[in-house]
């Protein structure tokens, strides 16, 4: 489980691959699996959100960032639209991102925002190193746990 908390301090956000959407086909839909906390309110959804070709996607990306290199693009985003990210920008060795949430994965309560810098089910990031080695890691366990089925 990938785990970070957003830039005001305030959200925690986890996300997980937990299997294949249908695991007896060759169906290469996996199951993405988000938690969403902020003060007492919760929001857990499990979404058929990613294919597993999506998974070297975002290794990918992510691997880019981390290594202070520009992604391929700075927008990222998959055939279901309910989970996407943004590059935003890059200062001190520390890498800001957005990871937006819509449609079945968009949470069931309002962020408590002041600032509004959570509209829309968006969440802002910002990301040193250590997040970068754990994001990686569980991305290379989910692409080997999941291979694509033929």
């Amino acid at each position: 489980m990938i785990e970070l908390t957003d830039i005001t301090n305030t959200i925690n956000f986890q996300f997980a691959i937990v299997g294949y959407e249908f695991p007896d086909s060759k169906d290469n839909w996996c199951l993405l699996k988000v938690i969403v906390q902020q003060n007492n309110n919760r929001f857990e959804k499990t979404d058929p959100a990613l294919e597993i070709a999506d998974l070297h996607t975002l290794y990918n990306w992510f691997d880019d960032l981390s290594k202070s290199r520009l992604p391929s693009h700075a927008e990222l985003w998959f055939t279901e639209p309910c989970f996407s990210l943004a590059f935003i920008a890059s200062k001190n060795q520390k890498v800001t991102i957005s990871i937006k949430l819509s449609g079945e994965l968009k949470p069931d309560f309002c962020f408590d925002d002041p600032y509004e810098l959570h509209n829309d089910g968006t969440i802002v990031f910002q990301l040193a190193e250590s997040n970068f080695i754990a994001i990686l890691e569980n991305l290379k366990q989910w692409i080997e746990k999941y291979p694509p089925r033929k």
